[in-house]
């Protein structure tokens, strides 16, 4: 990433407010998948260890009264939990946050890409093209964020994990751009 200063171009300090946001808005997104990913893979898992195919290696527990109520303990919680996945529609949820997390991607991919070409010069048709093009995903920003539903799994300590994780990768991005 280019370090021109914001006294050159008004542009470097708007800009850079957006794209926080959309590298924000995409992790959180990365989490929120991962945790759903997490989640339907514990519930697969579980059902098809207590499927009907499978309980037949549970009817060898059968045998032992002790096994017996674990192995019910055991169906019980994978129905339930079966209930609940399809209730809560993980797999929509996780096709749903992964749209979002491509379009922040997007969105910041482009920022990034125009800050590097910001010169200073505040007065050429190339400025005035960055600035249009600035606006234009600016637009597509306010409406991938008017656009991103809530979601249930995106918690308070989740968004402070991800604000954690981004400070450092900028942290890290700029130790490294200066050293340079």
């Amino acid at each position: 990433m280019s370090t021109l200063p914001s006294t050159l171009n008004p542009l470097w300090d708007r800009s850079w407010d957006v794209l926080y946001k959309a590298h924000f808005y995409e992790l959180t997104a990365e989490h929120v998948v991962s945790r759903w990913e997490k989640i339907d893979i514990t519930v697969i898992f579980l059902m098809t260890a207590t499927a009907s195919g499978s309980a037949v290696a549970g009817w060898s527990l059968w045998n032992n009264p002790d096994w017996r109520i674990v192995w019910l303990a055991i169906a019980g919680l994978a129905s339930v939990i079966s209930i609940g996945h399809g209730a809560v529609a993980v797999p929509r949820r996780i096709k749903e946050q992964e749209k979002i997390r491509r379009t922040f991607s997007w969105v910041r991919v482009n920022l990034e890409t125009l800050r590097r070409n910001l010169d200073g010069d505040t007065e050429s048709k190339e400025a005035k093209q960055a600035l249009e093009r600035f606006h234009e995903l600016e637009k597509e920003f306010d409406r991938a964020v008017a656009d991103s539903p809530k979601d249930i799994a995106l918690t308070i300590k989740l968004r402070n994990r991800a604000q954690d994780e981004l400070d450092l990768r900028l942290k890290k991005e700029i130790t490294n751009a200066n050293s340079r």
